[in-house]
């Protein structure tokens, strides 16, 4: 008898004997079983700190006391693991049932959804386009927006599907060059004639940009020829160099112009009644020098083209003193002209306007925030603001051109 009971104490000792639940304890699947904090969750159900039962995974986790109660790795709730708290726990998660939103979150323009948490979707733009009483624009997302006067279907007469590349505006109608290389037109001419959807440059082409004049348009294939059409009263239509190849392309009032690819010159056709076509710049200037070009902004009867350092050179009618640039040296980086007066952006992104001020379109421009575009209408302008995609309009708002609703 003492043979058996002797070697049964040996081994109590040895593995230190008591009730079940300390001899389960030992074993390798304790951790499975085991709530040593009665808090009705063991280490393996979640439970991060088995010794403390205000600590586990359903526990209420309030950011601020640098203690992880529900045991999701963060100080408050991080349902969704993006590593960020919850807005509901005084975190700074604004959803966090969705892993791509939080503080921070790359934001996808145009999507109604708030990916960045910072109380709004981006509206942000990547070209505008304004003509005498709307505005159009080209969203990051490649739709269009359209604000501003609807009387000729501006606004409600704009492409509502696809992905748009490009985009220009004359007083009362616009187009736009989709990513397949196709233009559609809406709205009317200056006398009320409908272009329509059907309407613009020879369908069979594709291309690659789009420039509007009064009652006309021009556009650029994608190997760099001009097809015009529309109204040929000054020959701005039948005179376009067809056969040309160009590096840039404007239209305004009656006239065209384009920067030659070969020789980086300019060429314009059409009304020539304040020299606007006869002067413009070609490859010499006044001491013999080449001088090529690389940018064109062309108002009713003026122009300014970039030269290849960035200087500006302005032409045609100056009534207004919208061929005097305030620094003819820049550097510019982009150029637009609309009727009587021109905006330039400085390479540093500053905005800098000339011409004629009846509404503020030159002495409202905004001077407080860099810019990366600009596009004049007749007599209002918009920019889009460097620092966030924005569009920012100023001068005549009567039919609400200069207001951007997003």
């Amino acid at each position: 008898m003492l043979r058996t009971v002797i070697p049964a104490l040996a081994g109590c000792l040895l593995v230190a004997c008591g009730g079940p639940n300390e001899r389960e304890a030992t074993t390798g699947s304790s951790t499975n079983v085991l709530d040593a904090d009665g808090d009705g969750f063991t280490i393996g159900q979640g439970d991060c700190d088995d010794t403390d039962a205000d600590i586990h995974p359903d526990a209420l986790d309030v950011v601020g006391d640098d203690v992880d109660n529900n045991c999701d790795d963060v100080d408050g709730t991080d349902g969704d693991r993006d590593g960020q708290a919850s807005v509901g726990t005084g975190g700074e998660d604004c959803d966090d049932t969705d892993v791509d939103i939080y503080l921070g979150a790359e934001e996808i323009g145009w999507d109604t959804i708030d990916q960045d948490c910072d109380g709004a979707d981006r509206y942000d733009f990547l070209e505008l386009a304004a003509g005498e009483y709307h505005t159009c624009g080209i969203g990051s997302d490649g739709g269009i927006r359209c604000w501003g006067d609807d009387a000729h279907g501006q606004v409600s007469a704009a492409p509502t599907s696809g992905v748009w590349e490009q985009i220009d505006a004359a007083k009362n109608f616009t187009c736009a060059v989709d990513e397949a290389g196709a233009v559609a037109c809406w709205g009317a001419d200056a006398e009320g004639k409908t272009v329509g959807m059907t309407a613009g440059p020879p369908a069979e082409e594709s291309y690659t940009d789009v420039a509007l004049g009064f009652q006309f348009g021009c556009a650029l294939t994608d190997d760099n020829f001009v097809r015009c059409w529309g109204n040929d009263d000054s020959q701005q239509v039948s005179l376009a160099p067809e056969n040309t190849p160009a590096d840039a392309l404007a239209a305004g009032g009656e006239f065209a112009c384009i920067i030659m690819r070969v020789t980086g010159e300019t060429l314009c056709w059409g009304n020539d009644q304040a020299d606007q076509v006869t002067n413009a710049p070609k490859g010499e200037d006044v001491v013999g020098d080449i001088v090529e070009y690389t940018r064109i902004g062309i108002g009713s009867s003026h122009g300014c083209a970039v030269r290849v350092d960035q200087g500006l050179r302005c032409w045609g009618d100056n009534e207004y003193e919208q061929a005097n640039a305030p620094s003819d040296q820049g550097p510019y980086s982009r150029i637009a002209s609309f009727d009587d007066f021109t905006c330039g952006i400085i390479s540093n992104r500053e905005l800098s306007c000339w011409g004629i001020d009846t509404f503020g379109q030159i002495d409202d421009a905004p001077d407080d925030f860099d810019v990366v575009e600009v596009e004049p209408g007749v007599s209002h302008a918009c920019v889009v603001r460097a620092d966030n995609g924005h569009a920012e309009c100023w001068g005549r708002d009567d039919f609400g051109q200069a207001t951007v609703p997003w």
